[in-house]
């Protein structure tokens, strides 16, 4: 689902609201969203601030170094396969993901924590052109109403 935003200043902004097919997903699946979404973004005016938001259904990791210009160094945990995916993606697009970009605690980043594990996650990602970062003030996690009566699977602290 994308929205065409006229903001001020003769500025425009392009939201783009997705779900990406889940690890276990065939890999065409997976190869048709995100040829999808290239094809999404081949239409968005060049001027556009874009902003990509989902459940990309992925795990990011915390090597800014490696991804550096897509990643902030305050990430959690290693990348998965879909994570790979998505950070290529984003790197084709000079995208960032803005949830690792901003230093704060636990519960404001991380919305999902593995009982047996103990392993903590991001599940819904913000990210945004490269370019606006200057834009944005602060990322966080809101719990939802899924979360009301699950506080053993939140990371709280």
């Amino acid at each position: 689902m994308t929205l065409h935003l006229h903001l001020s200043q003769n500025q425009c902004s392009t939201v783009i609201s997705t779900y990406s097919p889940t690890l276990g997903s065939d890999e065409q699946v997976k190869e048709r969203f995100y040829s999808d979404l290239d094809n999404v973004f081949a239409f968005i005016p060049r001027d556009d601030k874009v902003i990509l938001l989902g459940k990309f259904n992925t795990q990011v990791d915390c090597e800014h170094e490696i991804w550096t210009g897509t990643i902030g160094k305050n990430g959690v945990g290693k990348a998965n396969a879909n994570g790979i995916l998505l950070l290529i993606k984003c790197a084709q697009h000079n995208m960032i993901v803005m949830n690792n970009v901003f230093f704060q605690k636990d519960q404001l980043k991380i919305k999902w924590k593995q009982l047996r594990s103990e392993h903590c996650h991001l599940l819904d990602y913000i990210i945004i052109q490269g370019r606006d970062l200057r834009d944005v003030l602060v990322t966080k996690v809101m719990k939802g109403f899924e979360d009301a009566g699950q506080t053993t699977d939140l990371c709280t602290q």
